[in-house]
């Protein structure tokens, strides 16, 4: 039976970390970034403040972005940092000691982009100002939680299968499965998170306004989707737990090496 108290400890451990000086200033220059683009973009693209559609458009694909950023450095080297600090061996010997170090590190690179992404949507609509801002914050920052617990749980996979090159394979992951393959309009796009997140988004939005169900244009259907919000979600739950399960039977059964064989 896994130890709670112990991923506690690194749960915590981990968000100490954050309060350093370095990570605070990478922390906040992501969280910032959302700002800077919303300034720009009302004051140079002049878009209409009553535009909902226009702001959703601009601000979702960059709060998915500042997401996978983030755990991109928090969530893909975790099993990596561990070898090189020499710490794995006194975690081999500890009981539950694997498990809970990927367990403790995932939550915390979850919650942490979470809580910064969130942030930085806050700020860029306090300065975009959009008719609907209050559901808007609402709906985008649902999926900011959703994303980041399960881009996380991919991420901390990935880092638990190639440890040495996961984060090579986490950008190809990205590049490859959630920016090219989720949009292609066939059925092999439903594998990618961002098809799913995408479909929720526009399920949501137009239900806020117009109170109906919500239908994607004729020919972009496998391409938007338009199935049920819980489908999406207990898909996204399985994943997420399927992947932390496999990642923390490969860590404790298979054998790692501290430090590069010369």
């Amino acid at each position: 039976m896994m130890d709670r108290g112990k991923i506690k400890a690194v749960f915590r451990n981990e968000w100490q970390q954050t309060f350093t000086a370095g990570g605070m200033t990478g922390w906040l220059l992501l969280c910032l970034f959302p700002v800077l683009l919303t300034t720009l973009v009302s004051r140079v693209g002049r878009i209409d403040p009553e535009a909902t559609e226009a702001w959703t458009m601009i601000l979702f694909p960059v709060c998915e972005i500042i997401c996978l950023l983030q755990l991109l450095l928090w969530a893909t080297p975790w099993l990596s940092s561990e070898l090189e600090a020499g710490n794995w061996i006194y975690l081999s010997v500890r009981p539950g000691g694997k498990t809970a170090v990927l367990l403790g590190k995932y939550l915390a690179a979850a919650t942490r982009t979470m809580i910064g992404t969130t942030i930085g949507l806050l700020l860029a609509l306090l300065v975009a100002k959009p008719e609907d801002g209050v559901y808007l914050f609402l709906v985008l920052g649902t999926l900011i939680a959703i994303s980041s617990f399960s881009y996380a749980a991919v991420f901390t996979f990935l880092g638990t299968l190639f440890p040495r090159r996961a984060m090579v394979m986490a950008v190809g992951y990205s590049l490859l499965i959630e920016l090219a393959v989720s949009f292609i309009p066939a059925v092999i796009n439903q594998v990618s998170i961002q098809f799913r997140l995408r479909s929720m988004l526009f399920t949501w939005m137009d239900f806020l306004q117009v109170q109906g169900s919500w239908r994607p244009p004729p020919g972009f259907e496998d391409m938007l989707g338009n199935s049920s919000v819980l489908l999406h979600l207990g898909v996204l739950l399985c994943m997420n737990v399927g992947l932390l399960w496999i990642g923390s039977q490969l860590i404790c059964r298979r054998e790692q090496v501290s430090k590069v064989e010369v």
